[in-house]
């Protein structure tokens, strides 16, 4: 018999994409039917698309349903009514963005009221100013494929669909992986999640089998069936996942290779072929055309359509492009190669600036240089206190990709790479080879930098879908990181074989997450030399001296310091989850949230409890988490005595 769980929809800013996703991504652990049924609008969305579900025109206070049948059914509603309750309220963030100034509140610099020159005024979407020359660019306009009247064959058209898909997903992914930039990192992956979405997978399938037409065509008339849902939403944000839609249709229409007029990463890169500083002008931009442009040429970019949490201008503010929006037809009202300035602190555009204006922004640019080089020394400077206090200060990272950006901007070493983002975006396992290359190629870049590889670390808000982990009512108090490499060995033994093998390639680390308990101390230390055991046998290289280390995140390994300093070499506090654990308060509910402060004494004496004993013990130990980073708090680090931060 159906189960059903009845609420009052309790977000502000409605069904939203971080919701829904975090929603489809529960419901898809059951075979269960899961649907979410709206009683004021009517709206039934299949609770295991995210697309559906942002489609279903929920907002706050709406009555809702979420219906569950199938064999498992009670497991699942267990499940969903857990996430409905407590960490559904909590994830009414506002959207990704910066609050501006709208057109009607800029306040216009004195020397342009003097001189009056001509001037279009907007919303500033990303700060900075920016002047070079215009470049116009005709915007992307989804167009249906051209008809071939061939007569269709159902079922070679929806494999034609299922490699387009196969094919971008690939893309996608390695794009991903590539990136430097955790904004771009986001988008990606929301793209990824719309070309896997089973709503729009199965639209595509329903058009080709219903109307018997090209595989092109259906994907056309599915981006056009949701482009019409969301832009009758009246969430600007919702709306705004329009051009998302349309990128990823015309996608993987062009990788059916039908001809069609559609825009896709190939036809971006070939139209948009910026070889000199520019400021680019146009309607509206793709996210995947933004990807793609040469950044060191984009000086600024003016959008007459885009609004402020575009995806495209999120970019932008990740790459720190000053970005001017909302001015109509500004791509007819500016001239190919005359200057311009961009003000992103105002929304200001001006072209063709006269003296006076050219000399004012240039102060103003030259203010912003100097404050940029006054900060450039203290890059490659050390990290130590003014009375000559050493504290290292190093990143953490997910990907190969973000090392770069971490060493130019200072980084002394990589003080976490979280290897659970090997494993994840991918329907199996990296092998060891797949994950010798990662780390490896990760060691070779820091050189004699430390570079410390945590083991896997899953579970909890971090699950893999292809480990098949068991439902949990409190996952983060379960089964998660080492707790569950008894049942994974081999899974394990491929990791620490490939980080072994990896040590001999540069100051390479291995971190074990979540340990509790001497005898997991004990435990892991023996994992580690069988793996080492076996490696010598194969005759296979890596540094047998390689030092270990834990992360401190269980308040019960505090009382234990003294034991395990023989053990390991170095420790690292996990703040985020150490701070959640102390308080026994979920750092992802908002009720609770106030219970997050690292200011309380008590969690202060308990990181002086741990920076002291690791010290007593001849070990040093850093800090590692959200507090971390607090420029506020960073008197308290170094009066406790962090060594790396």
């Amino acid at each position: 018999m159906a189960r059903q769980i009845a609420f009052k929809f309790p977000l502000v800013h409605g069904l939203h994409a971080r919701p829904a996703s975090l929603f489809q991504e529960i419901a898809r652990r059951f075979s269960a039917s899961v649907s979410w049924e709206n009683d004021r609008s009517n709206n039934r969305a299949d609770g295991k698309s995210a697309l559906s579900l942002i489609a279903s025109d929920t907002w706050k206070d709406d009555p809702c349903r979420v219906v569950i049948d199938g064999v498992d059914e009670l497991e699942a509603e267990e499940a969903l009514k857990q996430f409905l309750e407590n960490e559904f309220p909590g994830l009414d963030e506002t959207p990704p963005g910066i609050t501006f100034p709208d057109a009607q509140e800029i306040k216009i610099p004195r020397v342009i009221k003097k001189e009056k020159p001509l001037h279009f005024a907007g919303a500033g979407a990303s700060r900075g100013i920016a002047r070079a020359p215009v470049f116009v660019f005709d915007s992307f306009h989804l167009e249906p494929p051209v008809e071939t009247f061939e007569t269709v064959i159902v079922e070679k058209e929806i494999r034609a669909v299922q490699e387009a898909v196969n094919n971008l997903v690939r893309e996608l992914s390695e794009t991903m992986a590539l990136s430097q930039n955790s904004i771009e990192k986001d988008i990606l992956n929301a793209h990824l999640a719309i070309v896997q979405d089973k709503a729009y997978l199965e639209k595509i399938h329903e058009y080709i089998v219903s109307w018997e037409c090209s595989a092109a065509k259906a994907v056309f008339e599915t981006a056009q069936y949701f482009a019409a849902i969301l832009q009758s939403r009246k969430s600007l944000y919702i709306r705004q996942r329009l051009a998302d839609i349309k990128d990823i249709s015309a996608r993987v229409i062009v990788s059916l290779n039908c001809g069609c007029k559609a825009s896709s990463t190939a036809a971006a890169a070939s139209a948009i072929p910026l070889t000199e500083p520019v400021i680019l002008i146009t309607e509206n931009l793709l996210p995947s055309q933004f990807i793609l442009l040469d950044k060191t040429h984009l000086r600024g970019l003016v959008l007459s359509e885009a609004g402020t949490i575009s995806h495209s201008v999120i970019l932008a503010r990740a790459f720190n492009i000053p970005t001017v929006t909302g001015i109509e037809n500004i791509h007819k009202k500016v001239h190919p190669g005359e200057e311009l300035i961009v003000d992103g602190d105002r929304g200001l555009v001006i072209p063709a600036p006269n003296k006076t204006l050219s000399r004012f922004y240039d102060l103003e640019m030259a203010k912003q240089r100097r404050i940029s080089e006054k900060n450039a020394p203290f890059i490659s400077a050390p990290g130590a206190t003014a009375d000559g206090k050493k504290i290292e200060v190093a990143a953490n990272i997910g990907s190969v990709a973000e090392m770069e950006s971490a060493f130019l901007n200072g980084a002394e070493g990589i003080g976490l790479f979280r290897s659970e983002w090997v494993f994840m975006n991918r329907s199996t396992a990296p092998t060891e080879e797949e994950q010798f290359d990662i780390y490896s190629m990760a060691a070779l870049i820091a050189g004699k930098e430390p570079l410390i590889i945590r083991t896997l670390d899953i579970g909890g808000d971090k699950p893999i879908p292809y480990l098949d982990l068991p439902n949990e009512d409190n996952p983060f108090l379960g089964y998660r990181a080492i707790r569950l490499y008894d049942d994974f060995n081999d899974l394990i033994t491929a990791q620490l074989r490939a980080i072994l093998r990896a040590s001999a390639w540069g100051n390479l680390k291995i971190m074990f997450p979540m340990v509790s308990c001497m005898e997991e101390v004990l435990a892991l230390k023996k994992r580690l030399k069988n793996a080492m055991l076996d490696l010598e046998k194969e005759g296979v290289p890596f540094n047998p001296g390689v030092e270990t280390g834990i992360m401190v995140e269980i308040p019960s390994i505090v009382f234990a310091l003294e034991k395990i300093c023989r053990e390991v070499d170095f420790f690292s506090v996990g703040s985020n989850d150490l701070a959640q654990y102390f308080f026994a308060a979920d750092r992802a509910n908002p009720v609770v949230s106030y219970l997050h402060n690292p200011f309380y004494p008590s969690f202060l004496r308990l990181l002086k409890k741990i920076v002291s004993g690791v010290h007593a013990g001849g070990k040093w130990v850093g800090l590692c988490g959200e507090i971390a980073g607090n420029i506020d708090c960073l008197p308290l680090w170094v009066g406790l005595g962090f060594d790396v931060i």
